[in-house]
């Protein structure tokens, strides 16, 4: 009846990082008409110095593919077992950064300690040294 007669139709929601308030989109534009008009000012010699770059939560650990666990037995024989590897028990936080020429840093940290400004002082100056 949902579908058919009112046409209704579930769609899932949009996930994005947080909501912005207009000051918070104000200051983006007006950071994004700054480069802007530095682009206009130094051309693409302005984009050759831009450093950037991300962090995410990477799954540390190769899956086995299902053909490798395949294996010869005979009908009376009982089934092989396998257990489902815990992704979550292998997850580690990878920062990159880049520039316009690929890729200058790459850094694992395990996930349980917490990331303080002076594990953050280390990478950055792990990324001056792969900067010069």
């Amino acid at each position: 009846m949902m579908h058919e007669q009112l046409g209704f139709h579930k769609m899932c929601s949009c996930w994005v990082q947080h909501q912005l308030i207009p000051q918070h989109k104000s200051q983006k534009m007006g950071l994004s008409l700054q480069l802007l008009q530095r682009y206009q000012d130094e051309g693409d010699d302005m984009l050759s110095r831009i450093v950037t770059g991300d962090e995410s939560l990477v799954h540390h650990y190769k899956p086995e593919m299902k053909c490798a666990s395949m294996q010869w037995k005979h009908p009376s024989s009982p089934a092989h077992k396998k257990f489902k590897v815990t992704p979550s028990a292998a997850k580690v936080m990878l920062t990159v950064f880049w520039d316009c020429q690929g890729v200058l840093l790459t850094e694992f940290q395990q996930r349980d300690p917490t990331i303080t400004s002076a594990s953050y002082c280390t990478i950055l100056t792990k990324l001056r040294a792969a900067i010069r």
